[in-house]
C-alpha cells in the first residue's frame, strides 16, 4: 500500500511503525467495495447505498505488547514476548503475580508490597536499578 501511494508509514519510535497519513482520494480507496456488496452487481449495489444498508460497527481493540521490563511479571501467567494483550489480560496478570508472590500487604490489603521484578516492570527507560 506504501509503494502504491495509499498509505504513509513512518517510523516515530525505534522498533514501531505507524500508519501516518492515508490518502482517501486515491483511486484504490475509491473504487473499494466491500465484500458483501461486490458479489452483488455495481448498480444494485448504488441502489442499496441510497437506501438503507445495515452498517456494522468497527470495533477497534486497544492492545499492549508487554517490553522486557514488564515480561518476569507476565511470565507467571504464561505470557510471551509475541503476547498482544488487552488492557484487562494486563491487569489480570500483574495482580496474579501479585497473590502469587504473597505481596500484598497485611495490614492493608490496597497495598501491595515491591520485590525486585515489580521495582524493574515499573521503572522508566533508561533509569538504572
Amino acid at each position: 500500500m506504501c509503494s502504491e501511494g495509499v498509505l504513509q508509514v513512518e517510523e516515530l519510535s525505534k522498533g514501531v511503525e505507524s500508519i501516518t497519513k492515508v490518502d482517501f482520494k486515491h483511486p484504490l480507496i475509491k473504487e473499494f467495495v466491500p465484500k458483501q456488496l461486490s458479489e452483488r452487481t455495481h448498480d444494485q449495489a448504488e441502489a442499496t447505498t441510497t437506501t438503507s444498508i445495515a452498517v456494522k460497527a468497527i470495533k477497534v481493540t486497544l492492545l499492549y505488547m508487554p517490553s522486557h521490563l514488564l515480561l518476569p511479571v507476565l511470565r507467571h501467567c504464561g505470557h510471551s514476548k509475541a503476547s498482544m494483550l488487552e488492557q484487562g489480560a494486563v491487569r489480570e496478570a500483574i495482580t496474579k503475580y501479585v497473590k502469587t508472590m504473597e505481596l500484598v500487604s497485611q495490614d492493608n490489603p490496597r497495598m501491595v508490597m515491591m520485590d525486585d521484578v515489580l521495582c524493574g516492570a515499573l521503572r522508566k527507560k533508561g533509569e538504572s536499578p
